[in-house]
């Protein structure tokens, strides 16, 4: 048997066969010719690009991913720009190239490494002819669609706008995605991260990059009409653009431009626009960008919803107003006068808020004016009671009760008493004082309004008191 590679045929591991091809390959220059595609420029100044040939045939698609780096990024820039032109505008889709460089593995991949680049600056590759041929095809065929002439960074919609549909048509909306891919998994969690359970919403797997997926998205968009859905949103997550070519191909965007539902599209990233986005009723720069347009439509129609009912009742209000004016025969004193109550009742409103919590306050001070009253009252009950039964007040403790025993109790009790009595009525004449020191930990209004509701002593009293809810202006009300 033949042995092409030149090495043993003897079993040998991947490794080992990695390393031999990268060995083969690594440091042989090529001149090779086709079409820019996907370039990128990097903050380094380095650019990214595939080399694309089409076979006008059959159809297959070849690239070859190509590296300029910086220092050959001002070479081969300063060639361009001596002949009035440039490398960013010679890297533009469709541009024919003819690239010298060197080839080599990177990331298992191989990987040209640009030496030079020459350009007759025409975009006449085959692969964006045939583009430009298809997307020009479905304008003629859908003269309606205003989409399909939009330039390529005005496709994609921002989803702070929402989603262009009534919004009857997202009670129920069908989501054609791969099953737990990553663009799937960030259009649900923007879902829950907006709250937005208002859609009952459908998921329907597909694989985008097998032949069968236009089939099976033909079948999907016809049960989506059959059970009356309101909306198809169509996913998939970015990647290679050569990953993305379905959403290119003429079934798939006629089956779009078709489809009797509405279908909106959330395909790779910014930058990626294709046949499919334009011929959808909306396209989003990612999946996630169209969750929130679903939950940025829900928000709309709520506030819609709000206006409504508030324009309502200032319909009825203004009806109620001109039926007056036409009994007053003055609509203009009658509306100013209107305003005019507007701005009392809300001056009376502000006013009986600061009146109720001023009432608290002083139901407040009475509560613990009585309750110091009360321990008066009782103290000098108390006192009394000490006065006249002194003599079997030292009998129950065991105190013989002389002459001077008993009237060193009643004295006591007196002297007791009236310092109580004293200190009691100090306190009721600086219940309105705030306290010197304030709380450790400030009250709410909330937990404040609680408070003076059962406050009993005049210490816990004037500390509330040193917090307000209110202004002072508000406390002399």
């Amino acid at each position: 048997m033949n042995n092409p590679l030149d090495f043993p045929p003897e079993t040998i591991s991947a490794g080992d066969l990695s390393k031999f091809i990268q060995d083969s390959i690594k440091g042989r220059v090529y001149s090779i010719t086709g079409e820019c595609k996907d370039a990128r420029q990097w903050p380094d100044s380095s650019w990214n690009f595939d080399l694309v040939t089409k076979d006008a045939v059959t159809g297959s698609v070849h690239f070859l991913p190509c590296r300029i780096w910086p220092d050959g990024q001002k070479r081969i820039d300063k060639g361009f720009t001596e002949g009035g032109s440039s490398l960013e505008k010679v890297l533009t889709d469709g541009m024919s190239l003819t690239v010298r460089g060197e080839t080599r593995m990177w990331n298992n991949r191989l990987q040209l490494r640009t030496l030079e680049i020459s350009s007759p600056s025409i975009r006449n590759g085959q692969f964006h002819r045939d583009q430009m041929e298809l997307l020009t095809r479905f304008r003629d065929r859908y003269p309606g669609r205003p989409r399909l002439h939009l330039e390529h960074d005005l496709v994609h919609i921002d989803s702070t706008s929402g989603v262009p549909v009534p919004h009857a048509n997202l009670e129920r909306v069908m989501v054609i995605a791969p099953e737990n891919a990553r663009g799937t998994n960030d259009f649900k969690r923007q879902l829950v991260r907006h709250h937005s359970q208002r859609s009952k919403i459908t998921y329907q797997a597909i694989t985008w990059s097998t032949d069968k997926a236009p089939d099976r998205l033909r079948s999907l968009i016809h049960s989506a009409h059959e059970h009356r859905y309101g909306m198809i949103v169509l996913l998939r997550g970015g990647g290679h653009w050569s990953e993305l070519q379905v959403f290119d191909d003429e079934i798939v965007a006629g089956l779009i431009a078709a489809s009797e539902v509405p279908v909106i599209t959330a395909i790779g990233h910014k930058d990626d626009v294709f046949l499919a986005d334009r011929v959808a009723r909306a396209s989003f720069v990612a999946p996630s960008a169209a969750a929130s347009a679903i939950s940025k439509s829900h928000d709309m129609q709520f506030s819609n919803r709000l206006k409504a009912k508030a324009e309502q009742k200032a319909a009825s209000s203004l009806a109620h107003l001109q039926e007056i004016t036409k009994q007053l025969a003055d609509a203009r004193t009658e509306l100013d006068s209107t305003n005019n109550k507007c701005l009392t009742l809300r001056s009376e409103a502000a006013t009986l808020d600061g009146r109720y919590k001023h009432d608290l306050l002083e139901m407040a001070r009475r509560r613990v004016r009585g309750y110091s009253r009360l321990a008066t009252g009782l103290t000098v009950g108390l006192a009394v009671a000490v006065f006249f039964g002194a003599s079997g007040l030292l009998d129950f403790f065991g105190v013989e009760p002389t002459f001077p025993a008993v009237l060193i109790t009643r004295c006591t009790a007196i002297v007791v008493a009236w310092i109580i009595t004293w200190r009691l009525d100090i306190a009721r004449e600086r219940i309105k004082w705030p306290a010197a020191k304030p709380l450790r930990v400030p009250l709410t209004e909330s937990e404040w309004m609680s408070e003076i509701k059962t406050v009993r002593t005049v210490h816990r009293l004037r500390k509330l008191q040193r917090h307000p809810p209110f202004s002072a202006k508000e406390a002399e009300v």
